[in-house]
């Protein structure tokens, strides 16, 4: 599963254009009868945790009240609308199970009917999310509207221009850590995590790192993933049927969940107390 997208030709005069052209091409929408709002920023394509020499750059389009006619090409087989508000509120989280290097990994995903949108799809999402407010949800439900996305990556309904947050939604203009930066704060996260089941007994928590995940195994066959997310510059959580988002708030010093709902290290030694009746033993306040 996928928006729609593919390389850059010479008759595109941009990465847009590329855009424009390629979902005319393979759903049959034409977005130049469309809104345009911006371009997130770019990603590094991956396949099973490994660069393919590819950078993909996500375009942000908003249906305008045109008729919608969509005529997939023969290279989709299905498409597929999903609620962008719900996706946001967390109301569709979800975990997709994956092997890798002989291990099954829980990875983030959202539930879409009978789908889940998981790997750089999910990630693409959650890096818009992360530019928008509650606000857009609270217009959502002033305006008695759905908010939907498909596979063009679009913006319907709600997300008018009457309701649209300009100096959000372009991340130009929004405060994002570099990947330097994220790479020296995800390193140090992950160190401290290790340090902290440093002293456990395996039998009661086996942890291991493999690349930019850690896994960690709990007496009684429970299971954390913790993963990071480059797009997004977020580290994610995993446990049991709930996924956490952490974004670094430089005022703070801190990695918080982006539904507030707690700070990395507090919602790990929960789920380890919740696991195995211990707590992890934090130095400092979470």
């Amino acid at each position: 599963m996928a928006f729609p997208g593919g390389h850059h030709e010479p008759v595109d005069r941009d990465l847009r254009e590329t855009a424009v052209r390629e979902t005319f091409e393979e759903v049959g929408l034409n977005l130049h009868e469309h809104e345009y709002l911006g371009q997130l920023d770019e990603v590094a394509a991956t396949a099973r945790g490994r660069a393919v020499g590819m950078t993909i750059a996500p375009h942000v389009f908003a249906l305008t009240d045109a008729p919608l006619v969509l005529r997939p090409n023969h290279e989709v087989a299905e498409l597929l609308w999903g609620s962008l508000g719900r996706m946001f509120r967390g109301e569709l989280d979800a975990i997709k199970e994956i092997s890798y290097g002989g291990e099954t990994l829980q990875l983030p995903a959202f539930q879409v009917e009978q789908q889940l949108v998981w790997g750089m799809t999910h990630g693409m999402l959650r890096s818009l999310f992360s530019l928008l407010s509650k606000g857009l949800v609270e217009a959502e439900t002033a305006a008695n509207k759905n908010v939907h996305a498909c596979t063009a990556f679009l913006l319907r309904e709600a997300f008018r221009r009457t309701l649209l947050l300009p100096s959000v939604i372009r991340p130009k203009t929004a405060t994002i850590m570099d990947e330097r930066e994220f790479e020296r704060r995800a390193a140090e996260a992950w160190k401290r995590v290790l340090d902290l089941f440093e002293n456990f007994d395996p039998d009661d928590a086996d942890v291991e790192q493999a690349g930019d995940v850690i896994r960690i195994d709990y007496r009684g066959g429970s299971r954390v993933v913790l993963n990071t997310q480059r797009p997004a510059r977020q580290l994610w959580l995993a446990g049991g049927a709930h996924a956490w988002h952490f974004s670094f708030d430089a005022d703070r010093g801190a990695w918080l969940d982006d539904k507030g709902r707690g700070e990395l290290y507090g919602i790990l030694s929960e789920l380890t107390h919740a696991a195995i009746g211990q707590k992890l033993q934090l130095t400092q306040p979470v």
